[in-house]
């Protein structure tokens, strides 16, 4: 088989390099640099040079504040990349993989979202991602989008997440304030890439929710962080209200599992678990 990435050099791009083991797996990593997926023509020409069987679309805009600023660039990256890869995998008959994310809901929910909720995002960045799945639907029918939530991992040197910032955070400041009234379910970069393998070779398309077990607020995934580091930083729990931020978010985002499950994958790790794992390899 043969497996082109794209945004390789980005955090989710690097995990799946390393977790992907398909038999006679051939990898053709590409970053941003080397593939500019809004440019539909230079897509096209590695995948006539690559020849691959499956496309795996780890290149997004992912930064949700400034999605709210640049919106052109969102949809740029997000939707119009999107479809380019779209035209490709159909003119030449490959599958694709395409990473979405649990801001396309509106956290009205209680319970964990299933794939089949219905879609209504908050922010632009949710906007804009919910075009590229609409793209795809309408367009293909062997693809896999695999939606996740709160994703960390890669390189703790290269790449920014939501345990790098506190980690960054606390060695500048005696307290953070943290926002505690919004609940998600933390994904460790490996876990979901772990989970992509038997996913893919099922050949089962459709569209699947992915994160690590459990759930919990930012306050307490911060909390949780400072715990396994033994840091006795004072961490001040806020409202959403009380943080001023460019874009909307959701109140409860935890992603089900349940389809994935049922399809015979095992269920990643709890969150705790792979923070610990994580930390302990920085």
């Amino acid at each position: 088989m043969k497996v082109l990435i794209t945004g390789a050099k980005g955090q989710l791009g690097c995990d799946l390099i390393k977790a992907l083991d398909f038999p006679s797996c051939t990898l053709y990593p590409f970053s941003r640099e080397e593939l500019d997926i809004t440019d539909v023509h230079q897509v096209r020409a590695l995948v006539r040079e690559t020849k691959p069987d499956i496309i795996i679309n780890a290149a997004a805009y992912t930064k949700v504040d400034l999605c709210e600023e640049n919106r052109d660039l969102a949809f740029k990256v997000n939707s119009l990349g999107v479809y380019n890869l779209v035209k490709v995998c159909k003119e030449f008959h490959i599958d694709l993989v395409h990473f979405s994310t649990d801001y396309v809901f509106d956290g009205t929910k209680s319970s964990p979202y299933k794939e089949t909720d219905t879609i209504q995002p908050l922010n632009a960045y949710g906007i804009s991602k919910v075009a590229g799945e609409y793209i795809i639907q309408a367009h293909l029918e062997n693809y896999f989008i695999i939606r996740t939530s709160g994703l960390f991992g890669g390189s703790p040197t290269q790449h920014s997440n939501f345990v790098t910032r506190m980690i960054g955070l606390s060695q500048k400041n005696m307290e953070l304030r943290i926002v505690n009234d919004q609940i998600l379910s933390p994904t460790y970069g490996p876990s979901l890439a772990s989970s992509l393998t038997p996913l893919i070779e099922s050949k089962k398309y459709g569209t699947y929710h992915i994160t690590n077990q459990g759930s919990c607020t930012w306050y307490d995934f911060a909390c949780e962080i400072f715990k396994i580091l033994n840091n006795k930083i004072t961490i001040i729990p806020i409202s959403s209200t009380e943080r001023v931020a460019p874009a909307k978010r959701p109140k409860y985002s935890v992603l089900s599992n349940e389809k994935a499950k049922k399809m015979g994958i095992l269920p990643p790790p709890h969150w705790k678990d792979a923070l610990k794992i994580y930390l302990n390899s920085l």
